[in-house]
């Protein structure tokens, strides 16, 4: 089973900011504004496109100071999931675009190349996926693995 759940802020970049002057901030603001709201946008005509019966999400435009705020969730019999596709969407819509996700799938298995990766054998730990200045990154998560017997008892003993 393949199980997932993040969250992102999708934003455009901030590089702007970088060497701006304080008289400069509110038109930067204003075309942050326009730029973040085109990419809220393509976010929703993406996940309208994309739509997988297993994925739960929020979107939040506007949440106080904490705009562009995803949560989602996906819960699938195999690996084959847009959660994956969503991830790369992320990364590649905007290098101002952030988030964590992670992933446990007990078919990750080396070998198990019909639905798992096949490379390595993450079938007893969740994987952390990071969306971080356009990039992807696959983490190692040091919280809740080893699954057994960090969360599981050991059925072994």
């Amino acid at each position: 089973m393949l199980f997932a759940h993040g969250w992102a802020i999708i934003q455009s970049s901030r590089e702007i900011y970088t060497n701006a002057k304080p008289g400069d901030l509110d038109e930067i603001d204003e075309k942050l504004a326009i730029n973040d709201k085109k990419l809220h946008n393509d976010f929703k005509v993406w996940i309208s496109e994309n739509k997988d019966q297993y994925l739960v999400y929020s979107f939040h435009e506007y949440l106080n100071h904490c705009n562009g705020f995803l949560q989602f969730t996906i819960a699938r019999n195999h690996r084959s999931s847009c959660i994956w596709d969503l991830i790369n969407w992320l990364a590649s819509s905007s290098s101002g675009t952030y988030g964590i996700t992670y992933v446990h799938d007990d078919e990750d298995i080396i070998g198990l190349n019909q639905y798992g990766r096949g490379k390595n054998d993450y079938s007893n730990e969740f994987r952390v996926w990071r969306v971080l200045k356009g990039e992807v990154m696959e983490l190692e998560d040091k919280f809740l693995s080893p699954i057994v017997p960090t969360i599981l008892p050991n059925f072994d003993s």
